[in-house]
């Protein structure tokens, strides 16, 4: 599983087990207990809290008729990191969430296909951002692969976030040649019109 963004809801999913009438999950967090949770009647269960920092350990199994239990499933592991969480505005504005201690970001920017094919990679590399916003205006109308990272130096060492990434469609900015354009067009077809 990829790693889960700090603050992000953590929804375990499994598969219905037949005879199953409920679940029951046990999560640790960096091997130490967490919760134990019964009752279950669906084949998802979502902590009652929002994630933070660390590798959660998460068993399920199920519990039949009698409280007849089966075994622990196989355990699944999730790794929950602190990265920036990105999004755009309407209006093309790219930003992205403050990490602790992180003094400046990393952005890529790939073009892409509306299949998510790469057409141009590296179309934007900056590596030594100091605020957390990008304006993709310039970009008007076209599919990009977005990736955002911090970057934490402490006395020359360089410690990196893990990247977080997004594709975006940009908003597409009407112009004015767009518009003028359009009244000519209305005028010969009405001049041709009067002609007729």
């Amino acid at each position: 599983m990829a790693p889960l963004p700090t603050g992000d809801v953590l929804t375990v999913t499994w598969d219905n087990a037949t005879g199953a009438n409920s679940y029951e999950v046990y999560m640790a967090k960096d091997g130490q207990f967490l919760l134990r949770q019964s009752g279950i009647r669906d084949t998802h269960f979502t902590p009652p809290a929002t994630t933070i920092t660390g590798n959660y350990q998460i068993w399920v199994r199920a519990v039949g008729i009698g409280g007849l239990k089966s075994t622990w499933g196989d355990r699944m592991n999730v790794v929950v990191q602190q990265m920036p969480l990105v999004s755009m505005s309407a209006s093309g504005q790219l930003s992205w969430t403050t990490l602790p201690a992180t003094s400046r970001y990393e952005l890529w920017i790939n073009e892409v296909d509306a299949h998510g094919y790469q057409l141009q990679s590296g179309l934007v590399h900056l590596s030594n951002l100091t605020t957390r916003t990008y304006n993709l205006s310039q970009f008007s109308g076209r599919f990009l692969k977005i990736w955002v990272r911090g970057v934490q130096d402490t006395n020359g060492t360089l410690k990196y976030s893990p990247w977080s990434a997004k594709s975006f469609t940009v908003p597409a900015v009407a112009t004015g040649s767009g518009v003028s354009f359009a009244r000519s067009f209305e005028r010969v077809i009405d001049g041709v019109l009067a002609e007729l």
